[in-house]
């Protein structure tokens, strides 16, 4: 499925999502809530963004809370250049009714 593999245009191939994630690296300097472990579920969604980044069309993630939407996105949007990019945080909390 989508979620175990993606298609890599440029060698023509399936590849699965495992072999995007990084080894994690710790860098003590780094502030607690700036620090995001990759998994497979930040590794696509991160490939979203960049390529919805590179078409410039607006992303919004859905979820339960605690699955690194925003973690996710807040380190994608650090990788940005300052020069060309304006970035605006702003949190949307709504407590669940369940």
């Amino acid at each position: 499925t989508l979620f175990e593999y993606f298609f890599d245009a440029s060698k023509e191939c399936w590849i699965s999502w495992k072999r995007l994630v990084p080894q994690y690296v710790h860098n003590p300097e780094r502030k607690f809530y700036e620090i995001l472990v990759p998994t497979i579920d930040t590794c696509r969604s991160d490939w979203l963004l960049q390529l919805s980044y590179r078409i410039k069309r607006p992303v919004l993630f859905v979820g339960e809370s605690g699955t690194s939407k925003t973690a996710t996105i807040h380190s994608f949007l650090r990788k940005l250049s300052p020069d060309q990019n304006v970035c605006l945080k702003i949190s949307n909390n709504f407590p669940s009714h369940s």
